[in-house]
């Protein structure tokens, strides 16, 4: 059995008669050829919250990670409610009032990037909707610059307005990076009806994550 799925029947138990969303799969592909052999880089993904209350009504799950030749590399940055690792995977929920959840970790890159993200669909009232990134930074952790104009310099977007989301892919800015990268392509968009991942069941998922941590600590 793979851990994912232990992970998951413990979320299932976890949860307290959590109701069920819609959600989206996506299998993203990225050439990074143009990163190989050139140093550090960070991963980053955000989830924010667009009614601005940590409603907690949409999570993500980023799992299946590959890297070529490359490969995750032990520096982390995150903060709102997110945890996880890109040696197994990252958990995202738009709970915190205060801030987006935000995960970020180093890599080296190889001649292709490869992860699998499932996103829940719940649309917000108001007319702000939540909003799925995905970006690579520098080792300084400066967002690469892309032709993105949903997010700045990302390379992907997806705009839950809908239980078919608004998706934006973008590759770099020629004008402001001499960094050649296309836009990452999505594989397998599947709609679920009822799927696993009620923004309850992420946040038990975070939780196991933080007490897993705190008592290797």
């Amino acid at each position: 059995m793979r851990m994912r799925t232990v992970v998951l029947a413990i979320l299932v138990l976890l949860a307290t008669g959590a109701a069920g969303q819609a959600s989206v799969i996506y299998t993203v592909s990225m050439d990074t050829t143009a990163l190989a052999g050139s140093g550090v880089f960070w991963l980053e993904f955000v989830l924010g919250d667009g009614s601005g209350t940590g409603d907690g009504n949409n999570a993500a799950v980023l799992s299946d990670f590959q890297f070529g030749s490359g490969g995750a590399l032990a520096g982390q940055s995150t903060f709102g409610s997110a945890s996880g690792s890109l040696t197994g995977s990252v958990y995202l929920a738009d709970s915190d009032p205060v801030w987006p959840a935000y995960f970020a970790q180093q890599f080296s890159a190889g001649a292709a990037l490869r992860f699998v993200l499932e996103l829940t669909t719940a649309v917000d009232t108001g007319g702000v909707y939540d909003q799925f990134t995905f970006a690579v930074a520098d080792a300084s952790l400066t967002a690469i610059p892309t032709t993105s104009t949903l997010a700045p310099d990302v390379f992907l977007s997806v705009l839950l307005d809908s239980s078919l989301p608004t998706i934006e892919r973008s590759g770099t800015d020629p004008g402001r990076t001499a960094i050649a990268l296309n836009a990452p392509t999505l594989d397998n968009a599947v709609p679920e009806p009822a799927t696993w991942l009620p923004a309850g069941l992420l946040l038990g998922g975070t939780w196991c994550v933080q007490r897993r941590r705190a008592r290797r600590g």
